[in-house]
C-alpha cells in the first residue's frame, strides 16, 4: 500500500511538472527540425531538463571565443589519481616485495589515511564548486574586433554557473568575471549579470530542445553581462578619479 502510494505522488508530480514546462513552450516541431542533431528528453523529468541546457551551454561559450580552462578538472584528476594510488598500493603491495598482514599494518595505515585525505579533498573541491559548470579564458588577442562580441574585449576570465530549482522552471545563467585589470565581478555584487529564463522557452511540448532560441538566449545573457561589467567598471573609475 504505501509503495503505491509513493508510485501515485510521484506520477502526480512528473505529470505536473511536464505540464508546466509544457504550458509555456513557444516553439514547434519544425523549428526544432532545423537543428542537425536534436535532443530530446523528458520534460517531466527536472534533472534530464537542466542536463540538456548544461550540455549546451559550453557549445556557445566555446563558439563565441572563449578557451575552457582545464586547471580545476586536472586538479580533480589529479587527487583523484593519487586516491586510487594509495588504494592501489594498499591492496597490492605485497607483489613489489612488502611485507604481508599482519606485518603490513603500517603500510596499510598509510594508505588507508593517503586515500581518505585526497578522496576528501576531491570531494570537498568538487562541493566548493557549487553551481559553476564552466571555466573559460578569454582568446589570445582579445575579442576586439570581432563585431558584437567586441564588448567582452574586457573579460580575462569567467566562471559560468546554471541553477534550476527543484521542480522549478525558471532556470538561471549568471557569471563571475574578472577583467584585465585584475577586478571581480559577481551577480550578487553587480547587477546583470545574471539571466533568468522559464526553461520552457527552450523546448517544444513534445521535449525537442530548440538549440538556435537556447544559443541566442545564451549570447544575449554574455553580452549584457559584459556590458554591466564595463559599466559598473566605467563608473568606479569615475569615483576613483
Amino acid at each position: 500500500m504505501l509503495r503505491s502510494l509513493v508510485g501515485s505522488e510521484m506520477c502526480i508530480r512528473d505529470r505536473w511538472y511536464q505540464r508546466r514546462v509544457r504550458d509555456t513552450t513557444r516553439f514547434t516541431m519544425s523549428e526544432a527540425a532545423a537543428v542537425e542533431e536534436p535532443v530530446t528528453v523528458v520534460l517531466g523529468d527536472p534533472l534530464a531538463v537542466k542536463n540538456a541546457l548544461d550540455e549546451h551551454i559550453p557549445k556557445v561559450i566555446e563558439e563565441v571565443g572563449f578557451k575552457e580552462d582545464m586547471g580545476f578538472d586536472n586538479i580533480k584528476l589529479l587527487l583523484g589519481t593519487i586516491a586510487c594510488c594509495f588504494g592501489v598500493f594498499g591492496q597490492f603491495h605485497v607483489w613489489f616485495g612488502f611485507p604481508d598482514f599482519p606485518f603490513d599494518r603500517s603500510i596499510l595505515l598509510m594508505c588507508s589515511f593517503g586515500y581518505m585525505v585526497f578522496s576528501s579533498a576531491m570531494t570537498a573541491q568538487i562541493f566548493f564548486n557549487g553551481t559553476c559548470l564552466l571555466r573559460v579564458v578569454s582568446p589570445e588577442g582579445g575579442f576586439s574586433g570581432m563585431g558584437d562580441m567586441g564588448c567582452l574585449k574586457g573579460i580575462k576570465s569567467m566562471h559560468v554557473h546554471s541553477y534550476l530549482p527543484r521542480f522549478g522552471t525558471d532556470f538561471q545563467l549568471s557569471f563571475v568575471i574578472q577583467t584585465v585589470d585584475g577586478a571581480s565581478y559577481s551577480s550578487s555584487t553587480t547587477e546583470g549579470l545574471k539571466a533568468v529564463e522559464n526553461v520552457g522557452k527552450f523546448f517544444t511540448v513534445d521535449g525537442d530542445l530548440v538549440q538556435v532560441g537556447l544559443s541566442a538566449w545564451i549570447k544575449s545573457a554574455l553580452v549584457g553581462a559584459a556590458k554591466a561589467v564595463a559599466a559598473s567598471s566605467n563608473m568606479s573609475k569615475q569615483k576613483s578619479s
